[in-house]
């Protein structure tokens, strides 16, 4: 199925509503969304939060098809934008909610909070971060926490060095993770985020969100890849 909406009608469609990702509210269920469709581009991730801000798994028609699932009548397709030899193209797909038939349950990978804290410890076992400071504790979420905080760090500093002091970035990535393998998150609020994004350009708050979804997704990637292949053991 094709969308009916052009290329340009969602250029613009991300360069209008992006400022709107900016409240708290929206701000945590935009990192949400981050987390589902992190391997989308953040064109693609700001496109779905806005046509479908409860999304949580998208397909098009012909592959819930597949599924042996039908898409219900009167859902409007959420239009994406995709890469096809190098030249933007436009397709259409729709999320879980908007379908029924058999049961569908998405592939994630269960990891536990002692699985994670081993693996982040591995990873962080070689890297030098001495501007975060040490944790002393018995908590393993904590530990895990800290274990996060500090390879995120290093993998901004390596990747994004302008972005290695800024806390949203940070603060954010370390949010999606937390989110994503199950580890509380009520102790993170953005109630800052609508004051930040007015001093940001709207070139910037795309780069800043980019290096999230870019880091959120090299993390998840390596983490799940430990997992399965237990090289943190």
């Amino acid at each position: 199925m094709k969308t009916s909406l052009t290329k340009i009608q969602l250029l613009y469609m991300i360069q209008e509503n992006l400022i709107n990702i900016f409240y708290p509210g929206n701000y945590l269920t935009f990192l949400k969304q981050l987390c589902y469709f992190h391997e989308e581009s953040i064109e693609n991730i700001i496109l779905i939060f806005t046509q479908c801000p409860t999304a949580t798994y998208v397909l098009t028609y012909k592959a819930w098809q597949r599924y042996h699932r039908t898409v219900r009548r009167g859902y409007t397709a959420i239009s994406l934008l995709s890469d096809s030899d190098n030249k933007k193209q436009l397709h259409a797909v729709f999320d879980i909610t908007h379908t029924v038939g058999k049961e569908f349950i998405p592939k994630h990978i269960g990891i536990n909070i002692n699985q994670l804290r081993r693996i982040l410890v591995f990873l962080t076992s070689k890297v030098v971060t001495d501007t975060i400071l040490s944790v002393t504790t018995d908590d393993i979420t904590i530990q895990t926490k800290y274990a996060l905080q500090r390879y995120i760090y290093h993998l901004i500093r390596l990747h994004f060095p302008q972005y290695s002091s800024s806390e949203i970035e940070m603060k954010s990535i370390l949010y999606c993770i937390c989110f994503y393998y199950g580890i509380d998150v009520s102790e993170y609020n953005f109630s800052s985020i609508t004051l930040w994004a007015k001093q940001k350009t709207n070139h910037d708050l795309r780069e800043a969100l980019n290096v999230i979804r870019s880091i959120t997704a090299f993390l998840i990637d390596t983490i799940d890849y430990m997992y399965l292949s237990h090289e943190y053991s």
